[in-house]
């Protein structure tokens, strides 16, 4: 289990030396993290992060739409198939946030699914990772979708 308080403090926008132009606090933040990993060759987590952006309006214009935003992710690890001796990964993930920016006055959403693989090179000690995302954004009837593929590739002494 893993938890984060942020609270924060003043912040001031000047022109120059004397001008003040706005005056607002940087974003509070609370989170919260449980991990499990009970079952051999498995991990899991959820985590939950809740920000206030509303603390930041004072530096910007009155126009300018800003949220409060909550992240939620579940995500989890599983020994897949031997390749080589050494177990492949398999990995899954599920993430729902909001923006703290808006779109057409309307606060931005996000889900997003992920699928990975991780396939284990060299004697274990080299693993090559292959990911994909795809993520589907709202604000009021707007929609956007996006897909990400990553590759990466470690390596460990």
């Amino acid at each position: 289990m893993a938890g984060a308080v942020r609270l924060g403090g003043m912040v001031q926008s000047r022109q120059g030396d004397s001008t003040v132009l706005g005056n607002a606090r940087i974003p509070g933040r609370f989170s919260g993290s449980i991990a499990y990993d009970g079952i051999p060759g498995a991990a899991f987590a959820v985590r939950y992060a809740a920000e206030k952006w509303t603390d930041m309006r004072g530096l910007g214009s009155a126009s300018l739409p800003i949220f409060d935003a909550t992240d939620v992710s579940v995500g989890g690890e599983v020994s897949g198939p031997k390749l080589s001796g050494s177990a492949t990964a398999l990995r899954f993930g599920w993430r729902s946030r909001q923006l703290p920016f808006g779109a057409v006055q309307e606060q931005v959403k996000e889900q997003s699914y992920s699928a990975g693989v991780g396939l284990p090179v060299g004697v274990g000690r080299t693993m090559f990772d292959l990911a994909l995302q795809h993520a589907h954004r709202t604000a009021g009837t707007w929609t956007e979708n996006g897909w990400v593929v990553s590759v990466g590739l470690s390596i460990r002494p």
